[in-house]
């Protein structure tokens, strides 16, 4: 296996696999939960302001679950000759972010 030097052109190509799938996913299922939660709060005649921080972090955990589904189903893609691999090393090694 050779390890190639990471370029902005395969950082781009993750990167835009990544965004489309996520937006996909996360635009039409917020959506449709959104017409839902409005409709249920209108039926039991409830305030969505009242409740806004927490309507905003139930759709913020949409985002992330779906974020993550996909970023799995990428690291599992192949792009023009190469794919993401993941390498154990030494434990001792630490993660440079």
């Amino acid at each position: 296996m050779e390890e190639i030097e990471v370029k902005w052109i395969h950082a781009m190509q993750v990167w835009w696999s990544w965004f489309w799938r996520t937006m996909v996913w996360v635009l039409p299922v917020s959506f449709i939960i959104g017409v839902i939660v409005g409709v249920m709060f209108n039926v039991l005649d409830l305030s969505m302001y009242d409740n806004i921080y927490l309507i905003q972090m139930f759709g913020g955990a949409i985002g992330i679950y779906f974020s993550i589904k996909v970023m799995k189903k990428v690291l599992n893609k192949t792009f023009k000759g190469y794919r993401i691999a993941l390498i154990k090393v030494d434990s001792s090694t630490e993660i440079d972010a």
